[in-house]
């Protein structure tokens, strides 16, 4: 009887442990150490993403803007996102992505290189994603004339000891047809350094969109 007892206890803690390591990510618990939630699971940070059939497509933003009070560059070649300097950095990209209406939008991901020449965050730097509601332009963009902004859709973190791509998951987005003005990247925390990612044309690749489609 205690024998059976001990196996009973023995199974529900197992039970309780897996239930436990199942529960989903998102916005409210993003995931940790560079992976990427995926369809509320979290996923390791490279390679692909998705394993079901689908057509893998790349692109690289062909607009950016770093916005901030007092002004800066429109694409300097690192913004520092959540740096203490300067806290209240936006990150505007946009990418040439129009879908036909008879494709389908399995995922699509965000993707951001931290600069290969920069030093990391001290701390992890919490990352939030939105679609931009209103047009724009690399030109024109300011703090002062920034464009609208929706609700964060994704979140994530950078980490200190790690060096590869930073993912946050959009697919809601593309699937709604809702990025036609492209994404907002803001930081929720701050660190002495900040997340420093690239977007200009030096060694480390700009943002990027992964979009896999049916």
């Amino acid at each position: 009887m205690v024998a059976a007892r001990s196996l009973a206890a023995l199974a529900l803690a197992l039970v309780a442990g897996c239930r436990a390591a199942e529960a989903p990510c998102g916005a409210a618990s993003p995931c940790e150490g560079g992976s990427t939630c995926v369809v509320g699971a979290c996923r390791a940070g490279t390679g692909e993403v998705i394993r079901k059939p689908t057509r893998r497509v790349v692109l690289d933003a062909v607009a950016v803007a770093a916005l901030e009070p007092g002004g800066m560059a429109a694409a300097p070649l690192v913004v520092p996102l959540g740096a203490a300097s300067r806290p209240a950095l936006t990150l505007l990209l946009a990418f040439d992505a129009e879908l036909g209406p008879d494709v389908e939008v399995e995922g699509a991901f965000l993707v951001l290189h931290p600069a290969r020449e920069s030093a990391g965050p001290l701390t992890p730097v919490g990352l939030e994603v939105a679609a931009v509601l209103s047009p724009w332009s690399s030109e024109s963009a300011s703090f002062g004339r920034a464009p609208r902004l929706g609700a964060p859709v994704a979140s994530t973190s950078a980490p200190t000891e790690s060096r590869g791509p930073i993912r946050l998951d959009v697919t809601s987005l593309f699937v709604e047809h809702g990025a036609t003005n492209g994404l907002a990247v803001r930081a929720t925390t701050i660190d002495a350094v900040g997340a420093r990612v690239a977007v200009g044309s030096g060694s480390t690749p700009g943002p990027r969109l992964e979009l896999y489609l049916r």
